[in-house]
């Protein structure tokens, strides 16, 4: 095939002297801009579901963290567990971990004059406090965990202060039900029995968490505060922070514990105890697929039938090249080329908007969102270049499959037929 001639016939049948007053120029723009909008969502659709995904989970693990030890069978009470010094080294040594940390976490009731409401009393330790507690303080101070006795304090979410009224200095009196050895006169022996217990703490702060739905009830104190409340040991706790190394992968980590631990203790991930929120994001994944799709599809009708009429009002011209010898194969790759054309102007556009809208919202975070519902403040992108190049290699190269289908009308073309065509 001349390719001089070929690429001559395309730059005169593009020129926008030619195209100007032609049925398919609108068309044709149309197919354009309905393909950079396609690829300009397929890019903003990813870039936004791995964004924010990325986002809660990171919350989640600033929440508590990537694996928690905890007892096998969940109760209601506060059951605590000892994990001895040695049996410790041994599970700090698994691939991937950096730390562990003991927690305690237990039930009680907020109860002053007619105001009442249920809460869960977290105990940090000096060596493990939650990730950037201090920095989200909206007032007060943080508490001292490193002091000789327990400070008899607490720190507040900013939900729970609201709803209940209460400010930094004010007194946070809790009742809670907790095991302890009774003589019984009738029994003649001693029983373990629940009684309840009230303790009058201080506010100290109050902070504001990234995870509005989760801390509506959170208060943390000290853990010597509530190993004193449950009568055990500075080495018990209800549970076991475990700290990763940045890139650890979560679930072979957890294998490897649930491997070294005893049977009455195992090794959840974050994905197993908020397995409800991780099941929206597979429902997420799902949807974006689904506009992955639709864009595709809705962009390549697009353009095949711009490029169909295209062709078609280019139907005289077809036959007069087919008379002077032009082969049927050549002009397929001549209205292919065109196609193809005028699909990467759609692309090169698609990119820029996608590029342009998504440095705006990451940016300046115009686009907001409830985050109550959404956990996040704002719609979160998270930009990746290798997202960036096989969504573009995907839909360049089922755009160009596409693009084959209406030029076939053209093996059908014979002279006599595209000479007589009005």
């Amino acid at each position: 095939m001349p390719w001089k001639l070929h690429n001559f016939i395309t730059q005169r049948l593009l020129e926008p002297t030619e195209r100007k007053d032609t049925l398919s120029n609108p068309i044709v723009k149309i197919a354009v801009g309905g393909i950079a909008l396609g690829l300009a969502v397929m890019l903003l659709t990813v870039s936004m579901v791995k964004g924010f995904e990325h986002e809660v989970q990171q919350r989640i693990i600033r929440f508590g963290s990537a694996i928690t030890l905890e007892p096998a069978v969940q109760s209601d009470k506060a059951t605590v567990f000892k994990i001895s010094e040695d049996s410790l080294n041994v599970l700090k040594r698994v691939k991937g971990i950096k730390a562990i940390y003991k927690t305690i976490s237990m039930q009680a009731l907020y109860r002053q004059q007619a105001i009442q409401d249920g809460i869960m009393c977290i105990g940090l330790s000096s060596h493990f406090q939650r990730p950037d507690l201090s920095s989200r303080l909206v007032s007060g101070q943080s508490i001292d965990f490193n002091s000789n006795q327990p400070e008899k304090s607490v720190i507040i979410s900013d939900a729970l202060a609201r709803r209940l009224n209460l400010k930094v200095g004010a007194y946070f009196p809790i009742h809670v039900l907790v095991q302890r050895n009774i003589i019984d006169s009738a029994l003649g022996r001693v029983i373990q029995k629940q009684v309840p217990l009230t303790r009058k703490w201080k506010i100290k702060g109050v902070f504001k968490n990234e995870f509005s739905d989760l801390d509506r009830q959170l208060v943390y104190t000290d853990i010597r505060l509530l190993q004193q409340l449950l009568n055990c040991s500075a080495e018990a706790c209800t549970a076991m922070e475990v700290q990763l190394v940045e890139k650890a992968e979560t679930a072979p980590c957890a294998d490897q514990l649930n491997l070294l631990l005893p049977y009455t203790l195992l090794a959840r991930t974050v994905q197993e105890r908020f397995s409800v929120l991780f099941a929206w994001f597979e429902k997420l994944h799902v949807n974006a697929v689904i506009i992955f799709l639709l864009m595709l599809l809705v962009s390549l009708v697009n353009m095949s039938t711009a490029l169909l009429i295209f062709i078609l009002e280019h139907t005289r011209m077809v036959g007069q090249l087919l008379t002077l010898g032009y082969h049927k194969s050549g002009l397929q790759v001549l209205f292919l080329n065109i196609g193809m054309r005028f699909f990467l102007r759609g692309m090169l556009w698609g990119n820029l908007i996608a590029l342009i809208l998504g440095a705006l919202q990451y940016f300046f975070h115009f686009v907001k969102l409830d985050e109550a519902t959404y956990y996040v403040s704002y719609v979160v992108l998270e930009p990746s270049l290798g997202d960036f190049l096989w969504i573009n290699a995907v839909f360049m190269g089922v755009g160009a499959l596409t693009m084959i289908l209406p030029t076939l009308i053209l093996s059908k073309l014979t002279p006599l037929k595209t000479l007589n065509f009005d």
